[in-house]
């Protein structure tokens, strides 16, 4: 599942819940960390390569 696909679902699960909190860490050579936190308690926490970054990146680029 890429990164997007990831956020997507945590948001259509927990949109209900209120405001998110997101981040996202430097990029370093492996890639970088993204976190989205729902006020309910659950966090998405997931490691992004840059590989992975760079496919997901051009999905979104086509879906527009």
């Amino acid at each position: 599942m890429s990164i997007t696909e990831a956020v997507e679902e945590f948001i259509r699960l927990h949109r209900a819940h209120g405001q998110f909190v997101g981040d996202a860490t430097e990029p370093t050579l492996t890639g970088y960390r993204v976190t989205i936190a729902c006020p309910c308690g659950v966090t998405l926490v997931r490691h992004v390569s840059a590989g992975e970054a760079a496919i997901d990146l051009a999905t979104l680029a086509r879906r527009n």
